[in-house]
């Protein structure tokens, strides 16, 4: 599913225990992961499926299975589905911003961005 950022702050997405990851959570599993240059490789599914192709150097070897599971548009438009994965961080940016990590198909990256908060993207929960 994709949720705008206000339904990210409605504090009603992730269960009892969990939450949306804030920026250090993110950076946290960066680090983890081995770096921003590498992360997005380590933490993508591999094939196919999920990702436009290439997508030939994923590994998922920390098991997370990122997919691309693109945007929605403030105006309701799908977009980027198999491209890029995009999840939203629990941090605000800016009054129309916040903030996101994002994972593209044809990149080893994974990088921390920011965009408008009306914009359907995933989200991720981690266990307090």
């Amino acid at each position: 599913a994709l949720y705008n950022w206000y339904a990210v702050q409605s504090g009603k997405l992730c269960p009892l225990g969990w939450r949306v990851p804030t920026i250090e959570d993110v950076q946290e599993l960066v680090s983890y992961a081995g770096g921003a240059g590498i992360a997005g490789k380590v933490l993508k599914e591999p094939g196919t499926v999920y990702w436009k192709s290439p997508n030939s150097d994923s590994t998922d070897v920390y098991g997370f299975s990122a997919r691309g599971g693109g945007k929605r548009s403030e105006k309701g438009i799908d977009d980027f589905q198999k491209v890029e994965g995009t999840w939203w961080i629990s941090e605000e940016y800016s009054i129309a911003n916040a903030s996101y990590f994002n994972i593209l198909f044809n990149y080893s990256n994974l990088f921390v961005a920011y965009y408008n908060k009306k914009t359907g993207m995933s989200v991720r929960c981690v266990k307090d």
